[in-house]
């Protein structure tokens, strides 16, 4: 679970921006170019929020499962998923401790040394400044991307070992707005998420990325007290 999450704030990433229109003609773009753009784009970003719809596939069992909810981020290292259907959970983390919160078994685990772990997630917002060191990009199915618009990034880990096989990511051809993401885990299960109402540096509290147990609630700690 924990892996997966560190892949979904990767992918989560790639918000919104306008891009300058000379700069992304009809043409498409070398890769070599859009990673350009998009690094350029996202250098000075801070927070990013939006809701996704996110459904993932079981390799083994084939098994489907979709949930939807809202995702906020904030420099550094600062994290807030919460699923809101058709189940209730938390995901959070003040770049230190992760607490996923789950109402339905009044339970949470707390994982204190997230940062030590946190590859690929650490330096969030900063990795996009930095893809063609971090990532294998390439262009791809491009005459589908056309007729939907979108340029579809492959992203592959350069480093191993890595918290996922890859990363496929949809950008709107005119302002690289995130359209989804499908990402392919160690295992081969597959994980769609599509963004919408995605906001850029909007206001953000840093109190969204702490959390309080609840009174009675059973505290899980893998890492030790």
């Amino acid at each position: 679970m924990r892996s997966v999450f560190r892949a979904l704030v990767t992918a989560c990433a790639l918000g919104a921006a306008a891009v300058p229109a000379s700069a992304l003609e009809a043409d498409a773009p070398t890769v070599e170019e859009l990673v350009t753009l998009v690094e350029g784009v996202y250098g000075p970003v801070q927070s990013i929020r939006a809701d996704f719809v996110q459904v993932s596939r079981s390799a083994s069992l084939g098994e489907e499962q979709r949930q939807k909810g809202r995702v906020l981020l904030k420099r550094p290292r600062k994290m807030r998923w919460e699923f809101t259907s058709p189940d209730t959970k938390l995901f959070v983390t003040d770049g230190q401790t992760m607490w996923i919160w789950s109402p339905a078994d009044n339970q949470v685990i707390v994982y204190k040394d997230f940062s030590g772990n946190a590859e690929g997630v650490a330096s969030l917002l900063s990795d996009l400044q930095q893809l063609d060191e971090r990532f294998e990009v390439t262009l791809v199915d491009e005459e589908i991307a056309r007729q939907r618009g979108v340029y579809i990034l492959d992203l592959k880990p350069r480093q191993e070992p890595a918290n996922f096989r890859s990363l496929r990511v949809s950008l709107d051809r005119r302002k690289l707005v995130v359209q989804g993401v499908a990402i392919t885990d160690s295992l081969g299960n597959v994980t769609d998420l599509a963004f919408s109402q995605v906001h850029l540096d909007s206001k953000v509290n840093d109190g969204d990325f702490t959390f309080r147990v609840p009174a009675g609630a059973q505290v899980i700690a893998p890492d030790g007290p």
